[in-house]
């Protein structure tokens, strides 16, 4: 199983890949602008998937606590309803 940050590194990887073969949407004077080059649907994509691992990430953190009992539980549940 891997880790929130090893796929949190994927994604990025991911991102990165899109960035770089992806030929401008639009011309523009600013060439660094990440929206000339990808589509906010495409950035908020790869954004929620990182959001969403590292909440499971924290929400294993919680798991682990078990001398907190129910309220490590109970924040670990909590985290887990954060994702989106």
């Amino acid at each position: 199983m891997t880790t929130a940050q090893e796929k949190n590194k994927e994604f990025y990887e991911l991102g990165k890949k899109m960035f770089d073969r992806l030929k401008p949407l639009k011309k523009s004077n600013d060439d660094d602008d990440i929206q000339d080059y990808v589509s906010t649907k495409q950035v908020n994509e790869v954004y929620e998937k990182i959001r969403n691992n590292t909440l499971e990430e924290v929400a294993q953190e919680f798991d682990k606590m078990k001398s907190f009992g129910d309220t490590s539980a109970s924040f670990a549940v909590y985290v887990r309803g954060m994702k989106r």
